[in-house]
């Protein structure tokens, strides 16, 4: 992996870090931006990076991701973020395929 070749040469970058995990999230008010989600999302851990994509699922649903430092239980926060209300009872879940 991209990772590891990283590792090999001796640089390594944050998103590495098996304390970061990422989360796919969709049904969020629509008029909700990345900086509005930041501070959502800050309430459950120490956030790194929210991306809104333009295009929308294939429900028709705007979607992104939000990554988290210092995880300690994955499936406790993943949990945490499926149950958040803003304004949508917001869907979240690990994303599915990683990036390369």
């Amino acid at each position: 992996t991209l990772a590891a070749q990283r590792r090999e040469r001796g640089r390594t970058n944050w998103r590495d870090a098996p304390d970061v995990c990422s989360f796919y999230f969709t049904r969020f008010p629509e008029e909700m931006g990345e900086k509005d989600l930041w501070f959502e999302f800050k309430k459950w851990g120490d956030v790194r990076e929210v991306f809104i994509a333009k295009k929308k699922n294939r429900s028709g649903r705007k979607y992104g991701f939000v990554r988290f430092k210092g995880v300690v239980d994955m499936g406790m926060l993943e949990r945490q973020l499926d149950n958040m209300i803003i304004g949508l009872k917001l869907h979240a879940n690990c994303p599915k395929h990683g990036r390369e």
